[in-house]
């Protein structure tokens, strides 16, 4: 007698049912959760607004989770859609750990879509090398301290360069990689909008929303450090650094394009946005990035040199003092002079031990040691890593900046363009390391790694 035959699934719908499995979980846990007895009533409207929108984010799940296991790219343009609005979790129901867990799982599409098939074989990037040999000597250092501290150091150094490696496993085509452009210039807009709104509803009200002194709300001088839907004035600072020095590059190639239009008429608003967050490492790699597409490509920003220094004259003495002073300069080049005998230690003091890293340990163990905050990604790097992480940190930065000149070399068009204002963007970031953890900075990290990700593999794809 023979066996009723079995249909066997393709691959494709493998990964559609899978995700339709877990995408249902979700939705079905979302919705248990608000139905349980007593909790649709429930007094506290804390509790059901957490109910209500854990449920809203299990319905979304759904079709998300479906459009990423069908294309992982879609993952991607998700997280650069989204990361910038990470702070509202401070006054919002929102779970902390969402843009992980979604990195993550785009991750794990990216890998299953590319297992078990043929795929051509390319050359890996110059700046592979030196990013492994660092990876390792964070790595044995984190065996060396083992627990939390090894834990949080390595997640908060490495974690998002995960999104190199899924834009490289599945790239992105050229409409997606103009989308990214697209997604860029309008969440600047967005949330410098945000941060102009702050200045004038005033801390006050930013507390009473339940936003934190001096961890959220800060000051320079007596003007509010606006910090739009980041968690921090730097994030705001570095990210509206980011968008103004690409967004220059790819608008200038193609100056009569809409979007390009439309830039360039918001560049106002961003750069005030910009000034506002009194982020002087930001305004370094705006100025070097500039320079360097005014040196490289772009002559006509030349011409923007005796409009910025004329303009420079006419700030108010209120504003010029807090923003350009050089108060906080001295008060880090001091902190650098008190602790320069502390980085001579050949292995460093492991990693994990200062910075964001080492206040995130702190917060976990629920320790009062104040982890040292050195505003300086060398200095934390000998600090923790000794003069041989030191050496390969350097070294990364640099064949990143190789990189992506060499990318820009060698194609075309909008994919040019990018790979010229990345250039120019992580020049800035060499010099802005001097003065901020940068690498602690998210979603600088995140942007960093995506962007080298993606002008690396430009050529694979249609320019």
């Amino acid at each position: 007698m023979l066996a009723p035959s079995i249909p066997k699934l393709g691959a494709q719908r493998r990964r559609l049912l899978i995700a339709a499995v877990v995408a249902a979980a979700l939705t079905v846990y979302g919705a248990g959760a608000l139905i349980l007895p007593g909790t649709l009533y429930d007094p506290f409207m804390d509790q059901f607004l957490a109910h209500a929108s854990l449920l809203l984010v299990a319905l979304l799940a759904a079709p998300v989770g479906l459009a990423i296991a069908q294309r992982p790219q879609r993952g991607v343009l998700l997280l650069v859609a989204s990361v910038p609005y990470w702070g509202l979790d401070a006054i919002l129901p929102i779970p902390s750990g969402w843009k992980e867990a979604l990195a993550v799982y785009t991750l794990l599409w990216t890998v299953l879509s590319v297992v078990a098939k043929p795929r051509p074989r390319y050359p890996m990037p110059r700046v592979v090398q030196p990013f492994l040999a660092y990876l390792a000597v964070a790595c044995v250092s984190a065996a060396v301290v083992r627990g939390t501290q090894a834990e949080v150091g390595l997640k908060i150094g490495f974690f998002w360069a995960l999104m190199a490696v899924v834009v490289w496993l599945c790239p992105l085509n050229a409409r997606e990689r103009d989308s990214v452009v697209t997604i860029l210039m309008a969440n600047a807009v967005i949330t410098a909008v945000v941060g102009l709104a702050q200045q004038v509803v005033g801390a006050g009200r930013l507390v009473s929303l339940g936003y934190n002194y001096n961890t959220t709300v800060r000051f320079t001088g007596h003007f509010l450090r606006s910090f739009s839907t980041f968690r921090l004035p730097f994030d705001f600072g570095f990210y509206l650094a980011l968008v103004i020095v690409i967004g220059t590059s790819i608008s200038l190639h193609e100056p009569r394009r809409l979007r390009s239009i439309l830039f360039f008429s918001t560049l106002p608003i961003v750069t005030a946005g910009l000034l506002f967050s009194f982020v002087r490492g930001a305004y370094l790699v705006v100025a070097l990035g500039l320079l360097y597409l005014a040196f490289t490509r772009y002559r006509a920003l030349f011409l923007g040199v005796p409009i910025v220094l004329l303009l420079l004259l006419f700030i108010p003495g209120q504003y010029a003092t807090p923003a350009l002073g050089s108060s906080s300069f001295n008060q880090r080049s001091q902190s650098w002079t008190d602790n320069i005998s502390t980085i001579f230690d050949p292995i460093g003091h492991g990693i994990g031990t200062t910075g964001s890293a080492g206040a995130k340990v702190e917060q976990i163990l629920k320790l009062t040691g104040n982890a040292y905050q050195p505003d300086n990604q060398y200095f934390k790097t000998n600090y923790e890593l000794g003069v041989l992480g030191l050496f390969f940190f350097v070294f990364l930065l640099i064949a990143s900046l190789l990189t992506a000149r060499s990318a820009a070399t060698r194609l075309h068009g909008r994919d040019q363009a990018l790979a010229e204002g990345l250039s120019a963007h992580i020049l800035g970031v060499i010099a802005a390391c001097f003065v901020a953890t940068y690498f602690e900075i998210f979603p600088s990290d995140f942007f960093f790694w995506l962007l080298l990700g993606i002008v690396v593999t430009c050529d694979r794809t249609s320019s």
